[in-house]
Formats: C-alpha cells, sequence, structure tokens
C-alpha cells in the first residue's frame, strides 16, 4: 500500500515543476491549467484519488517537459462536460496503457514517447530528414 505522505510528496513535487510552464501560456491555456491543478489538488480523499492524481499531474509534467502543451490538444482542449465529477471519472481521458507507463507514485518506469507522438496533430508527425549524402548517389 502507497504511504499518503509520499503519494502527497510525490504530487507536490510535481506540481512545482509543472507550475513552471505556465508563464507560457495563453489565457485559454492558464484558464484549462488553473482549473485543473484546483480539481487535482482537491482529490486526495482516498489512496487512489491520490494516485490518480499524480498520474494526471505527471501526465501534464511529461508532455509540457517534451514540449508538447496538452491544452491545445484533445481531450484537454477544453474542460469535459462531467469535469465537476469526481476524478476518478476522467480516468477515461488519460492515455490508456499509462498505468503501465507510470507507477502509482508517478515515477515514470517506460518511456512515454511513443504515447506523446501518437497525440500529435497529423501535421506534425510527418517530420522530413534529409537524406544521407552516401545514400543520394
Amino acid at each position: 500500500m502507497e504511504d499518503i505522505e509520499q503519494l502527497d510528496d510525490v504530487f507536490n513535487e510535481n506540481l512545482e515543476k509543472y507550475k513552471r510552464f505556465m508563464s507560457y501560456y495563453n489565457s485559454r491555456e492558464k484558464y484549462l491549467s488553473t482549473r485543473w491543478l484546483a480539481k487535482l489538488k482537491k482529490s486526495n480523499a482516498t489512496i487512489e484519488d491520490r494516485i490518480l492524481r499524480n498520474r494526471f499531474i505527471k501526465y501534464f509534467l511529461i508532455n509540457q517537459e517534451n514540449e508538447i502543451n496538452i491544452f491545445n490538444l484533445e481531450p484537454f482542449k477544453a474542460l469535459p462536460e462531467n469535469f465537476n465529477e469526481p476524478l476518478t471519472k476522467l480516468q477515461h481521458i488519460l492515455p490508456k496503457d499509462q498505468s503501465a507507463d507510470i507507477n502509482s507514485t508517478g515515477h515514470q518506469e517506460v518511456s512515454n514517447i511513443m504515447e506523446l507522438f501518437n497525440r500529435l496533430p497529423d501535421e506534425v508527425q510527418t517530420i522530413s530528414c534529409p537524406r544521407p549524402y552516401y545514400l543520394s548517389q
């Protein structure tokens, strides 16, 4: 069983890291991010809530560290209709395989880069690379 204090420490550490990126957001993105953070801060009634809260903040942080602003991508582009419901009702918007990739304390165990790449808009996924000189002859 996870230690509540450890889960809270991990959340607070990731929250502080994530907040550094908020200065780059426009007003709409700041609004969305602030609403999500307020919801995550309040989601601490049970250990399961804390674990899920840590998954969300870690997902936000990983994306931002990889220069992906999730508040410009679905499903985070707008608040879900059921946003006022408990966080457990919103769990489905996290990537399906994230629970296998990140343990409950939020530490990354396996690279999440393919999931991040798959969430990019189609026009960004096409990366052109010049052919090496020796192949062009």
